[in-house]
Parts: C-alpha cells; structure tokens; sequence
C-alpha cells in the first residue's frame, strides 16, 4: 500500500460509518414519512423529534470528517468535484427555501419580543 492510499481508506471508512450511523436518520424520517394525519400521528412524529433531538447532529461529523480528509488529501480532486456539485447544490438549496405566507407573517399573529429585566 502507498502513502497517498491512506487518506482514501479514511475517507472510505468515514463514509460508512456516516451510512450505518445514520440509520438512526433515516429512521426517525420514516416514522415521520409514513405517521399519517390525527392526533396519534403527532404523537408519533413528537417521539421521533424526542428521540433523535441527542443525536441530531453527531452522524454529521463523519460527513465533515471525509469531506476535510479529501480536501486536505487531494485538492485538485476535491476542486473539480467541489465546482463541479455547485450548480447542484445551488439549486438544490434554492428549491428548500420557499416563501412564507402573508399570514403567517402578519404583525397581528406575531407573538410578543420577551424583554429582558435587569
């Protein structure tokens, strides 16, 4: 084995730990997904959210980790797939941000700013 394998086996051992730690996730979203409508499917998702409030962001740092490991590791690789998913990315973040509605934000349903007492 070279040198220059090493950080990809880091990388391929990060990813799988980010995909089998994360059943947790993707769990958590099924139950979400398939819960329904009524007062029994709310509690379903609130157990959900209560479950997975611990964990929420710690599978991420295995996505962190292999995405810092081949940076570091391969620069001109990580450039070129880097520029390459932008456009991707972009869009993908464009399309998960959507508008609220006029009610929702209408100052007559806003709840009172908390003033802090000293």
């Amino acid at each position: 084995m070279h040198l220059y394998e090493v950080p990809l086996w880091f990388a391929l051992v990060g990813l799988a730990l980010y995909t089998v730690l994360g059943g947790a996730d993707f769990g958590a979203g099924f139950w979400q997904l398939v819960a329904g409508r009524g007062k029994q499917a709310d509690e379903v998702r609130d157990e959900a959210h209560h479950a997975m409030a611990p964990v929420w962001e710690a599978n991420h740092v295995w996505l962190i980790f292999v995405l810092t490991v081949v940076w570091t590791a391969y620069p001109a690789a990580f450039g070129s797939i880097a520029s390459t998913l932008s456009r991707a990315a972009a869009s993908s973040q464009a399309g998960s941000t959507r508008p609220r509605s006029r009610s929702a934000c209408s100052p007559s349903r806003a709840a009172p700013i908390p003033q802090p007492s000293f």
